[in-house]
């Protein structure tokens, strides 16, 4: 689920690196936290130790493993010997928010592939060049796209919290009824929680509002309708809970970039459409 989510998330635009580095690590250097809002792989080409996190937890490393670390996580190195390292971090997009605060381990690379993907993106780039910028950018997508569903197979996911069943109750239920509430707090009621909380907790488990959920859930039954039938514009936005059309169609742009009518020209379904 989590790269399924991810990888629609980049299916219109690439990661873009932020930094992407070799590092050497003394053998017993302490090392300070580190947190960061974009997500980080590295690659350990030598050396051992451990790392720690934020909530007390530690992984061990050593020669050849892969870290994921998702954004906002506090980590720390603990190098046993001197490591080298390939090290990459790129901007955040929504669709990290599937991770919440994960790591992800691989012992060792899935294939050589990996570490010269990592040995590529972290060369030095010519000043001034946007081409080289933006094939180190796809080179990055890729790479990641790569390492995600090897490092999600290792790890366990939890129980989900009240919150994330909390927010995936609003979410079924928008996706439900959304043409028909009228205000916000509706959904609560119907969920029986306070408004306070779900607007936190969807803000928390899914990384926009609560508005912006109940929007979505218009415009994603729309982009259905627009598809399906040949109905005006002002049927549709009706139907999908709009009172006017012009609303929904700055509504419809604002999310999706483009208007009502490129879907019905053959725009490919946005990400929202297809997550599942």
């Amino acid at each position: 689920m989590y790269a399924a989510a991810i990888a629609a998330g980049l299916a219109h635009r690439p990661l873009r690196v932020s930094l992407a580095h070799r590092v050497q690590v003394g053998e017993d250097l302490r090392m300070d936290w580190d947190v960061h809002p974009g997500l980080e792989m590295v690659l350990h080409r030598t050396g051992q130790g451990q790392v720690s996190f934020g909530d007390g937890s530690t992984s061990p490393f050593s020669a050849g493993s892969i870290e994921i670390y998702a954004p906002g996580l506090p980590h720390r190195l603990h190098p046993q010997r001197q490591t080298d390292e390939y090290f990459l971090r790129v901007e955040a997009i929504p669709a990290f928010a599937t991770l919440r605060g994960t790591s992800l381990m691989l012992p060792m690379a899935p294939d050589a592939s990996c570490e010269r993907a990592f040995a590529t993106i972290t060369e030095p780039l010519p000043d001034g060049s946007a081409i080289f910028h933006a094939e180190r950018n796809h080179r990055a997508t890729a790479l990641l796209l790569h390492l995600l569903p090897h490092a999600l197979a290792r790890h366990v996911d939890p129980a989900p919290s009240a919150a994330e069943r909390h927010a995936a109750a609003a979410r079924a239920y928008l996706r439900s009824y959304a043409p028909q509430v009228q205000f916000i707090e509706e959904v609560a009621q119907a969920l029986g929680l306070s408004h306070s909380h779900l607007r936190h907790v969807v803000k928390a488990v899914y990384g926009h509002s609560l508005v912006r959920e109940w929007m979505e859930a218009r415009i994603r039954r729309a982009e259905q309708e627009l598809r399906a039938t040949s109905d005006s514009l002002a049927l549709i936005s009706r139907r999908c809970g709009f009172q006017h059309e012009n609303r929904f169609c700055r509504v419809f742009r604002q999310l999706r970039g483009h208007s009502p009518g490129a879907v019905r020209r053959g725009r490919p379904a946005s990400p929202a459409t297809t997550e599942k």
